[in-house]
């Protein structure tokens, strides 16, 4: 309510001095008043519903307008869904028909998992279409792990929707970059070739 009453009033000085300055006829802003009146009136059930659900679609964008009219990142657009056991893995993994799944393995105490943490935080707002997993080294989920055959941390794998895992590499902060550039790729769905 208070950022259409900022805009009118923006709007209403907007068009006045256009109105003193350059003879601008009264007709405009009639016309400007009409429109002002329209937005501020009182809104029924259906535009309610209608601004509700245009609210719900903000915030699955990429930022979220915020009550001071600036706007703030969306981190849950693209939130990083953590698996500790093999269902989870199996829900969240092995059931995703639609989208690729980049999946983190990481141990809480390795320093270079520490190290490419960030780098992969940044990737999940870079690749929106795609779904992040990260799965943590626990007492309770070692067999796991090694069922899925991560030889050492950080690893990751990558799951392409109807292939199933098409690469899996280290990603400490040396290769990064690699990694990032073979992913790249798979977005793209097409593999660059020198000769």
């Amino acid at each position: 309510m208070m950022r259409s009453i900022r805009f009118a009033a923006v709007l209403i000085l907007g068009t006045l001095t256009l109105s003193c300055s350059f003879g601008v006829s009264p007709n405009v802003l009639t016309r400007v008043r009409r429109s002002i009146s329209a937005r501020s009136a009182v809104s029924t059930p259906d535009t309610a519903r209608r601004d509700q659900s245009e609210s719900n679609e903000n915030t699955t964008n990429s930022w979220i307008p915020t009550k001071e009219g600036n706007f703030l990142p969306n981190f849950e657009r693209n939130r990083i869904i953590r698996v500790n056991t093999l269902e989870e893995y199996r829900r969240h993994v092995g059931e995703e028909q639609h989208r690729m799944v980049c999946v983190r393995f990481f141990s809480q105490t390795c320093r270079a998992c520490k190290a490419a943490e960030p780098m992969f935080r940044r990737m999940t707002l870079e690749y929106p279409s795609i779904k992040f997993v990260e799965v943590p080294l626990l007492e309770h989920n070692m067999y796991m792990l090694k069922g899925l055959g991560v030889p050492s941390f950080p690893y990751v794998h990558l799951y392409y929707p109807g292939a199933g895992l098409v690469e899996e590499s280290r990603i400490n902060r040396k290769v990064f970059a690699d990694f990032q550039a073979v992913l790249q790729q798979y977005v793209d769905g097409y593999c660059r070739v020198e000769l």
